[in-house]
């Protein structure tokens, strides 16, 4: 069953014993962007997807889609070195993947007929 991010976050959460400071720390927000995570009224980042899934163990493709593996263990090498380059790629790479994957997302959506 897919769920919307806030559900999967608060899953994570409860899982992994995670505070508020932890996320402020991983990914260098406010803690009113972590209020606004959990609320559903914002998502984060590929970016910071990744950082939460780095620092969780959780699938990056899980956190932001609810779809795959839900643990890194289950995903597959390229998968998981996907993911580590994204991490510690500059900003302007990783702002160059965000909008090919927004790209991506439109072209996506045109092809089911939305």
């Amino acid at each position: 069953m897919k769920t919307e991010w806030e559900d999967r976050l608060k899953e994570v959460i409860a899982e992994k014993g995670i505070k508020p400071a932890d996320l402020i720390r991983w990914c260098k927000i406010s803690k009113s962007a972590v209020s606004q995570w959990k609320s559903g009224r914002t998502k984060p980042t590929p970016a910071n997807i990744f950082k939460i899934a780095d620092q969780t163990g959780y699938s990056a493709r899980w956190l932001a889609t609810g779809e795959g593996p839900k643990q890194v263990k289950d995903e597959n090498e390229d998968a998981r070195n996907l993911y580590r380059a994204y991490i510690e790629a500059t900003e302007t790479a990783r702002q160059i993947v965000d909008v090919a994957l927004q790209i991506r997302k439109v072209e996506g959506r045109r092809g089911n007929g939305e």
